[in-house]
């Protein structure tokens, strides 16, 4: 399982990608997520989402779809899918996050089965997205 500092730290290399910028920005930016996480000064995912991709990118538009608690239901899926992508239409520079599809429920332990039903549900969502990625060839798809 991975923890929320992981998580961070590797949303604040993949928001540093889209970005247009120099690399001192993103190295003193790691700092000061290094430091904050240090600290235990958390927000939560999607605000550091939504407050790097401003400093990295401005321009950029992102949605920020968050799947955590372990349950998932592809019928409940559609809906934020389809309204999130809508949003971002229009957008020369869109991102789309995904978030929580690897949780497991609570009293639930990872066993193959659990496994099968969880690439499954990656399977289901990375499907849904990429029905639209043809109509936004710009739209960088993240994964936590």
């Amino acid at each position: 399982m991975i923890t929320f500092a992981e998580k961070v730290q590797l949303l604040n290399s993949l928001l540093a990608s889209t970005a247009p910028l120099d690399t001192d920005m993103y190295a003193a930016a790691t700092i000061g997520v290094k430091n904050a996480l240090k600290d235990a000064h958390a927000a939560s995912l999607e605000d550091f989402a939504r407050r790097a991709l401003s400093l990295y990118n401005p321009g950029a538009k992102m949605e920020f779809l968050d799947f955590s608690g372990g349950y998932f239901d592809p019928l409940f899926a559609l809906a934020p899918i389809s309204a999130a992508m809508r949003r971002l239409s229009g957008h020369s520079a869109a991102i789309l996050i995904v978030n929580g599809l690897s949780d497991l429920p609570a009293g639930r332990r990872r066993t193959r089965r659990v496994n099968l039903e969880k690439s499954a549900d990656f399977e289901f969502v990375d499907g849904q997205i990429k029905k639209y990625k043809k109509v936004f060839p710009s739209l960088e798809v993240f994964f936590i």
